[in-house]
């Protein structure tokens, strides 16, 4: 796993093998991961000894992954520097 960023507005998808999809805000990072993935993505969370903030769950509203179940956490910057060094995250970056 060599690559950590995507643009789906490029037409890029997530690299395969990462467990999250995040991206920045001002309040940190938001991780996003599929409803299948929740008990893996929350065992993960545990594990790392990592404390998300507002976990829910959402239904992809556009994209590739529209009208699919997803899940939501805030995480810091220096849990997601965790998470990137484990390989489970995809950064999306999209064009201003």
């Amino acid at each position: 796993m060599s690559r950590i960023t995507y643009c789906p507005e490029l037409g890029e998808t997530k690299p395969e093998g990462r467990l999250f999809d995040t991206s920045y805000s001002r309040a940190g990072y938001y991780a996003k991961w599929t409803d299948a993935d929740n008990a893996k993505a929350l065992e993960t969370f545990k594990a790392m000894r990592i404390k998300p903030k507002w976990v829910r769950p959402f239904e992809a509203a556009y994209g590739p992954r529209k009208g699919l179940a997803l899940w939501s956490a805030n995480i810091s910057e220096t849990a997601h520097d965790k998470l990137a060094a484990a390989g489970l995250v995809a950064l999306e970056v999209l064009l201003d």
